[in-house]
C-alpha cells in the first residue's frame, strides 16, 4: 500500500526511487513512522498483555523511533524541533483517548493481505480493530496537523481495502465503520463504507499496480554515452 501511496504522490519520484533501489522518506513521514511505532507498541501491550504504558514511556519510545528512522530522511530538516514536539503531543493525546465506546480490541498493528485481480495482492496496514456486536471499527491513526471531513476521508483507498479485508476475515462481522483518529488534536472522524466504494477501491488498486509494473520498463538506464566534448 505504501508503494501505491508514493506513486499517487509523485509518479516520477516513485520511479526514480525504484531505479535507485533506495527509498528515502520525508521529515513528515519520519514523524508519522515514529508516532506510529510508539502508539502501536502501547496498543499491542494493551491487547496482548492487558497492561498499559505511561505517557512518558510512550514519548520515550517515540524519541527512540525518531532516531531510528531519521537516517532515511532526505532532505534532512534544518530544524526538526517543531516536528518532534508535535510528535510528542500526538503520543500523549493517544493516552488521553476515551475508548469506552469502541467495544473490545481484537487486533493491533497488523498487515492485511488483500487479493486483487489476477495474481496481484496488496498489503494494507491496520492500526487497530475493535468489535462491538456485529460491527467492526477499523482505526487509522493520523499525524496530519489538521482535521479532514468524513466526506474527504471516505474515499481513502487504504481504509476501504482494510474494511473489505475485515468483512471477509472476521467471523460474525457484518458491518464495518472506518475511524480516523487525528492524534495531534484527538479528533475522531467516522464513515461507513458502501459495498460499491470497497469494490471500486479494489479495482483502483489493481489498475494502479498494473500501471506501476508497466512503467517499470520505461525507467531510465545507463547506456554508457560519453558526453565529453572531443
Amino acid at each position: 500500500m505504501n508503494d501505491i501511496q508514493r506513486y499517487y504522490r509523485c509518479p516520477y519520484e516513485h520511479r526514480l526511487d525504484r531505479l535507485s533501489n533506495t527509498w528515502r522518506i520525508t521529515p513528515e513521514e519520519c514523524l508519522d513512522m515514529a508516532v506510529r511505532d510508539a502508539v502501536t507498541m502501547a496498543d499491542s501491550m494493551l491487547f496482548r498483555e492487558g497492561c498499559t504504558m505511561g505517557p512518558d514511556s510512550g514519548v520515550s519510545c517515540f524519541w527512540d523511533a525518531w532516531d531510528r528512522h531519521l537516517p532515511d530522511v532526505h532532505p534532512v530538516p534544518e530544524d526538526s524541533l517543531g516536528l518532534i514536539r508535535f510528535g510528542e503531543r500526538c503520543v500523549r493525546n493517544h493516552y488521553r483517548m476515551d475508548r469506552s465506546c469502541d467495544g473490545h480490541m481484537i487486533a493491533s498493528g497488523i498487515s492485511a493481505t488483500v487479493p486483487l485481480d489476477g495474481d496481484h495482492s496488496v498489503t494494507v496496514p491496520i492500526d487497530v480493530v475493535h468489535v462491538s456486536g456485529h460491527t467492526a471499527m477499523v482505526v487509522n491513526y493520523r499525524t496530519d496537523s489538521g482535521v479532514r471531513s468524513s466526506e474527504e476521508l471516505s474515499g481513502d483507498m487504504g481504509m476501504l481495502l482494510a474494511s473489505k479485508w475485515v468483512l471477509s476475515n472476521i467471523s460474525g462481522c457484518s458491518r464495518v465503520c472506518m475511524v480516523w483518529v487525528f492524534l495531534g488534536t484527538g479528533v475522531r472522524v467516522e464513515a461507513v463504507p458502501t459495498v460499491g466504494s470497497m469494490v471500486n477501491a479494489l479495482a483502483d488498486a489493481s489498475t494502479t499496480i498494473r500501471w506501476i509494473e508497466r512503467y517499470d520498463d520505461l525507467l531510465p538506464t545507463d547506456i554508457g554515452h560519453n558526453l565529453e566534448q572531443t
